[in-house]
Order: C-alpha cells, then structure tokens, then sequence
C-alpha cells in the first residue's frame, strides 16, 4: 500500500523528530552532577535503544521475526554507544 505524496514527504521529518528524543535528555540549563549524567546517559541509552528497534520493526526490509537480528541490532547500538561515550570521555568532551 503506498502512502499519499504527502504523507510519503513527511516520513523523513517524523523519523527525525523520533530520532531526536534521547537527545533532548541529556539537555540541562545548569552543569549536571556526575550522577545526573549518569542516570541521563542510562536512559539516553535506553532511548536510543527503543527508537532503533522501533525503526526496525516497522521497517519490511529487516526481518525483525529472527531472534538473532534484534539482539545483534540492539547488541550494536549498545557498543557503539559505549565506544562513542569511551572516546568523548578520552578526548575529555564529556
């Protein structure tokens, strides 16, 4: 079933908008203590976690019915949340 032309044109901003959400958490006025950041970056995590699968599941093209595909989807986007946070703490951004 295709989409209308311009529901077909508002997907890219609606996934945006869903993408941008475990951004917004770790948004503060004042300097967050280190165990405000902590707890922000866990549900940061979490977040990302749940609008990564989220795309996944409503997506044909990934065979999201294979036990194997979610965990090694979530299993990546947890190491590359690691990694980046590891490299931006190296780096003394964070």
């Amino acid at each position: 079933m295709s989409l209308p032309l311009y529901d077909a044109l508002l997907v890219p901003i609606r996934y945006a908008a869903l993408c941008l959400l475990p951004t917004l958490v770790t948004w503060s006025r004042h300097e967050l203590s280190p165990k405000e950041l902590l707890v922000r970056k866990a549900l940061m995590l979490v977040l990302l976690e749940a609008v990564i699968l989220f795309i996944a599941f409503s997506s044909p093209a990934i065979d999201t019915g294979d036990v194997s595909v979610v965990l090694t989807i979530a299993g990546s986007v947890l190491v590359i949340f690691f990694l980046t946070n590891l490299f931006n703490w190296l780096k003394g951004l964070c």
